[in-house]
């Protein structure tokens, strides 16, 4: 992203909506700790199989279904 990094965006998103639920998605790995540490509720690398990325998702959703 040319003017911010999903990091950075990730924790502006999470300070100003915490219940929003965000999936970081890149092609760089070594983002992992840092998306966490913003407040990412999910972390993948590109390439991850569609049902994988599914069973993410439904696992979000379905965690959140729980605290309800």
């Amino acid at each position: 992203m040319p003017e911010m990094t999903g990091v950075a965006i990730t924790r502006r998103i999470k300070r100003r909506w915490p219940q929003t639920k965000i999936i970081l998605l890149t092609m760089y790995i070594d983002y992992r700790l840092r998306a966490i540490e913003a407040g990412a509720d999910a972390f993948v690398t590109k390439g991850i199989p569609p049902e994988n990325m599914l069973s993410l998702i439904r696992g979000i959703v379905q965690k959140e279904t729980e605290i309800i």
